[in-house]
């Protein structure tokens, strides 16, 4: 048996289980974000190199399976029939060999279909560069090549031209039940979830649209404040915020990214509402000390550097939260991440301007009774889950879908 087919096969199987295994810690980072959120993930570098916002995406899943769960199967079966491939060369079994190579062939061209597509979806959709996607398309690649490689080779022995699926597929049985079943079951909580989508029915996703349609539409001020999307987008969802609300964080990590997902059909506005009675009186004693001095220094970056800094500098005081205690801190992250002038940032924040604008934003928001942060309106209905990315994505879906329609 040639040896070059025998390393090139041991190539695929260890390719394959790479994969495997990078798809598995896929399902387990997408099921995280969708249900705790996520906090400075490794593969969220910055705007472009995001894979939070591809795993947020409706791409992420196919049929109601994440994406990286089809892949768990793909891998699978390169593994068995690699794995078959292998034990018909220790056997020296002509034909267990070339049934087997063929099949990981098929399967190796098959998988660069789902490869190419989602490399322009990511690419040219989402214009989003996601390092655990690339990963795989990498593998993906270089299986298919090797693949290849072999099934060239393997014509110069003898036995059948097209191989006999179901028996190569018998021999592979307990290895698929295995890699496959048994990991998944061993797994369960993160795999099932992940595949579920999270801890919610439908049932309830359809009495909380219900319950939201319900709600009275209240007409929000749109100009001149923090905005990702576009004007022209038939979606708007409104958000009021406390810095030091630690629901608020999970939102600022999540609602984002949902919004960039849907390519410019989904506006959102960020609003202020700080939970600290230094400049909002609808709160009774001292709670968020820091809240309000963060909400004007960073509407101080917004009017005066624009939302893209504002959105960063937003992102970077989320990320200090529970080590927020001094005004210093506040003006360290606007001034380093907002790109501003520490006497003008500090010359705003005491400007009587500046508080009358964030006591503006506290009013609207009592206008829409506004209880708790963060409160979340989309096209001026109140959504009671919050910013929790399935029920969200949900609500979001129908907008774009059926009401839009309508």
């Amino acid at each position: 048996m040639d040896s070059r087919i025998k390393n090139t096969n041991l190539y695929i199987l260890i390719t394959s289980i790479l994969g495997y295994a990078l798809s598995l810690y896929s399902v387990y980072h997408r099921e995280n974000l969708f249900v705790k959120g996520t906090e400075g993930s490794f593969c969220n570098i910055n705007s472009t190199i995001d894979c939070d916002s591809v795993a947020l995406s409706s791409f992420s899943s196919f049929l109601g399976i994440p994406t990286a769960a089809w892949a768990l199967a793909f891998y699978a079966l390169l593994i068995v029939f690699s794995f078959l491939a292998f034990t018909g060369i220790q056997d020296r079994n002509k034909n267990q060999t070339k049934n087997a190579i063929h099949l990981q062939f098929l399967v190796a061209m098959a998988g660069l279909v789902p490869t190419v597509l989602l490399i322009g979806v990511t690419s040219f959709v989402l214009k989003k560069l996601c390092l655990l996607c690339l990963g795989n398309y990498l593998f993906n690649f270089a299986i298919a090549f090797l693949a290849w490689k072999n099934f060239v080779a393997i014509k110069k022995l003898e036995g059948p031209e097209f191989p006999p699926l179901f028996s190569a597929l018998k021999k592979g049985t307990l290895v698929t039940l295995v890699l496959f079943g048994g990991f998944s079951i061993a797994l369960g909580p993160i795999v099932r979830a992940g595949i579920s989508g999270g801890a919610y029915d439908k049932n309830f996703l359809n009495s909380l649209m219900a319950s939201h349609l319900n709600e009275k539409a209240i007409v929000f001020r749109t100009e001149g404040f923090p905005t990702l999307g576009e004007a022209s987008a038939p979606v708007t969802l409104v958000e009021f915020a406390d810095y030091q609300c630690p629901t608020c964080k999970l939102s600022a990590q999540t609602v984002s990214r949902l919004v960039e997902s849907y390519g410019g059909k989904v506006r959102h506005i960020f609003k202020n509402y700080p939970l600290d009675n230094t400049c909002n009186p609808e709160i009774p004693r001292p709670f968020h000390k820091m809240a309000c001095v963060a909400a004007k220094s960073s509407w101080c970056v917004f009017k005066i550097k624009g939302p893209q800094n504002f959105f960063t500098v937003k992102s970077e005081l989320f990320k200090i939260q529970e080590s927020l205690k001094s005004e210093t801190q506040v003006f360290d992250i606007s001034t380093k991440f907002g790109d501003i002038d520490l006497d003008a940032l500090k010359t705003c924040v005491a400007s009587p301007q500046t508080h009358q604008e964030i006591l503006d934003q506290i009013q609207e928001g009592k206008q829409a009774q506004v209880k708790g942060t963060p409160a979340i309106y989309i096209n001026g209905r109140y959504l009671a889950s919050g910013p929790s990315p399935i029920p969200l994505r949900h609500v979001l879906d129908i907008y774009l879908t059926t009401l839009n329609k309508n």
